[in-house]
């Protein structure tokens, strides 16, 4: 499967000081390309099990590293970075905590990890299940290939590293209202979708995210 999708979510934590970033699944390039396009100056690295994603991407990659993090150990760069991108990758590792910890590594000391994932205690997971319905597909939530389910109260627990730090969270998603959507205002509508996913994100959050960093010594 070649992974195309870019991620607004984490796009919008990536600032102008983040220059060496290392895209952990980095697909096809598809966030790459819109960092590079925001900010010339970076120096993206890709890493990808897959040689044609790493391909497609060679466009908008300084580098690309062709490594399966299920089979291959340890991993080794001779680089730090100001931020690591580990955007929907967690979720199809046998060990996402040791490999976030093993990536961790490659920070600079004032370095960020974005971790995003999807949200398995989204509303219509819950309606699916209600129903007895679990049921494996080619891509999106029930991917046949996602070992891991995280919903916004387990991620952290499960993948951030000790000597580590919750900065921020995050989420992304919108209120179910399919008909009403179509008669208001788009401006109306986003309110709406801000509100209850800011309130209440382990229901209407289509994914979830941490921003990491290394917890600051006395």
């Amino acid at each position: 499967m070649i992974y195309t999708a870019k991620n607004d979510l984490v796009l919008s934590q990536v600032s102008l000081s983040d220059i060496d970033i290392l895209d952990v699944g980095c697909g096809t390039g598809s966030n790459a390309r819109s960092i590079a396009t925001y900010n010339p100056q970076s120096r993206i690295v890709g890493l990808s099990h897959n040689a044609k994603e790493l391909d497609l991407a060679s466009e908008w990659i300084a580098r690309g590293i062709e490594f399966n993090l299920n089979s291959e150990s340890p991993l080794e760069l001779d680089k730090k970075f100001d931020l690591i991108i580990c955007s929907h990758i967690l979720e199809h590792l046998i060990d996402p905590a040791q490999r976030t910890r093993e990536l961790s590594k490659f920070l600079k000391p004032s370095g960020r990890m974005i971790l995003v994932v999807p949200n398995f205690a989204i509303w219509k997971s819950r309606l699916r299940l209600l129903f007895g319905k679990f049921d494996y597909a080619e891509h999106g939530l029930y991917d046949s290939s996602h070992l891991r389910f995280y919903t916004w109260h387990s991620f952290g627990s499960l993948v951030v590293p000790e000597d580590f730090e919750i900065t921020k969270r995050l989420s992304s998603g919108n209120f179910p209202m399919p008909f009403l959507r179509k008669l208001i205002p788009i401006g109306i509508g986003e309110k709406i979708d801000n509100f209850f996913v800011k309130n209440l994100p382990n229901i209407f959050s289509s994914e979830v995210g941490l921003i990491i960093r290394r917890k600051k010594t006395q």
